[in-house]
């Protein structure tokens, strides 16, 4: 494994003691989004008679999220470029380390998969259109996507491109240590999934909801005028795009 800042970052960052844990594996996720996560999938009817069900785990880290879902009952195959980082195998959890920029579907079982977990990763991959085009290979008919990624239409998101230039978790800090490289917007994501076959069957935002500048009058004061004019979104304005994407 070649080392580079982004995979550097980690390696050691689950020392973070700030991050949400499961079962002692650290998440690399704003806390509670795996839990809303599961929810969304149960109303949907996806964790079904989870004892059947194989799930695809991509971007796993340390297996919080693929421990979740052995918990559940469910079959799981987790996979990440950091092979080192994986720490879930004592939950019978199958690891396989993937280069999520290449071909993957084939390798993993195209045709597969009941549930393809992509939970905060496409903002770190190349070629975000390759990855829904994959995802959707490994589904079988009935199966389900569940895509994540920061949420760049927010009003925090706004507020911060409109005083600075950036969009919120796409500084070049950002950029240099956790490797978020690709800002997607929902319009763009709508686009991806339909050129994808992918069906929209759930889409709604998670965290940081009331998130206010406080500590900057004057990005306060513009993020105020961005909630009272600018354009409501029905998906809300959390930190987090959640999606569940099913094939067509």
């Amino acid at each position: 494994m070649p080392s580079t800042v982004k995979v550097d970052f980690y390696k050691s960052s689950p020392k973070d003691a700030n991050l949400e844990s499961f079962k002692g594996l650290v998440s690399h996720a704003l806390p509670g989004l795996h839990a809303n996560i599961l929810d969304a999938l149960r109303r949907c009817g996806h964790l079904e008679n989870p004892g059947s069900l194989k799930v695809v785990d991509l971007g796993a880290g340390q297996g919080a999220l693929s421990a979740r879902f052995a918990e559940c009952g469910c079959r799981v195959l987790a996979c990440d470029y950091v092979s080192e980082n994986f720490a879930a195998s004592e939950f019978g959890i199958e690891f396989r380390c993937l280069d999520l920029n290449q071909d993957f579907a084939d390798l993993l079982g195209a045709g597969s998969a009941d549930i393809v977990s992509a939970v905060e990763i496409i903002e770190h991959i190349e070629n975000p259109r390759h990855l829904l085009r994959e995802c959707r290979k490994l589904l079988r008919p009935g199966g389900v996507l569940v895509l994540t990624t920061p949420n760049i239409d927010s009003s925090r998101s706004k507020t911060d491109f409109m005083a600075e230039g950036i969009f919120h978790m796409f500084r070049d800090s950002s950029y240099r240590s956790s490797g978020h490289i690709t800002p997607i917007g929902a319009w763009q994501l709508d686009k991806m999934a339909e050129e994808a076959r992918l069906r929209t069957e759930q889409h709604t935002t998670f965290g940081n909801e009331s998130y206010t500048f406080r500590e900057r009058p004057k990005a306060f004061l513009l993020q105020s005028f961005i909630e009272r004019f600018g354009r409501r979104y029905p998906w809300g304005d959390g930190a987090i795009h959640v999606l569940l994407l099913s094939p067509y």
